[in-house]
């Protein structure tokens, strides 16, 4: 599969991926459709794979896998109207706003940095470093 390919594959999963975090707000989708979401997230930043990652291409093919299948489902769940409105707000408030990239940069961050404390302050523990 040629790079070019691969990113035209990709542009609907990676667009569909705020809107379907700006549906949890939404009092309209459905309690489903918010946990799906949730597990999906946890998942990707969960340490322990289905198949491990040490597996060559396989590991990393099972969590692209797993976390697209978890945003196409959100996506069947969520409402039409909701999405759509959820289209709109991102594309008129979001998108294009380099303020706005920038605070979710810094969040995201925050949350990678937090992530791989914890991790170092779990793995001391268990191993009595710290």
């Amino acid at each position: 599969m040629k790079k070019t390919e691969l990113k035209e594959r990709t542009k609907p999963f990676l667009g569909d991926l705020p809107l379907a975090f700006m549906s949890l707000k939404n009092k309209e989708t459905p309690i489903f459709a918010k946990i799906s979401l949730i597990l999906t997230t946890l998942y990707m930043f969960f340490p322990v794979d289905i198949l491990s990652d040490a597996l060559p291409l396989v590991g990393a093919v099972d969590d692209v896998t797993l976390i697209a299948a978890g945003i196409a489902l959100v996506k069947k769940l969520v409402p039409d109207e909701v999405w759509q409105q959820n289209k709109e707000t991102f594309s008129s408030k979001w998108y294009g706003n380099p303020r706005t990239w920038k605070k979710i940069a810094a969040v995201i961050i925050i949350a990678v940095i937090t992530y791989f404390v914890l991790i170092i302050l779990l793995i001391g523990k268990l191993f009595k470093l710290i």
